[in-house]
């Protein structure tokens, strides 16, 4: 997986795709743990202009998505849940 993911000291977050691993699929599962950590964030403008993207499933553990974190990403048709309830704080500007 390409994704940079930032550690802190009880959580991680996704920051961004890294182009130099390779172009980013259309579908796209963020994981739940990184390094043992739970991934409870995608940092703004994590994904924006990515055109490529038409699906991303988000894990339980997601409690926010930041603003324009998929600006431009015309193709994205849906952000599901891996599993069960999803409850996010997921603002209107993400797809702006």
């Amino acid at each position: 997986m390409s994704l940079e993911i930032w550690e802190y000291h009880n959580y991680a977050v996704i920051n961004k795709w890294r182009d130099s691993d390779g172009p980013i699929p259309s579908e796209l599962t963020i994981p739940s743990t990184y390094n043992g950590k739970l991934i409870t964030q995608i940092r703004p403008g994590a994904f924006a202009g990515r055109k490529e993207l038409e699906r991303v499933y988000v894990p339980n553990s997601l409690q926010v998505i930041g603003d324009r974190a998929f600006e431009e990403c015309s193709n994205l048709l849906t952000l599901t849940p891996n599993s069960g309830s999803y409850h996010s704080a997921i603002p209107e500007s993400v797809n702006e």
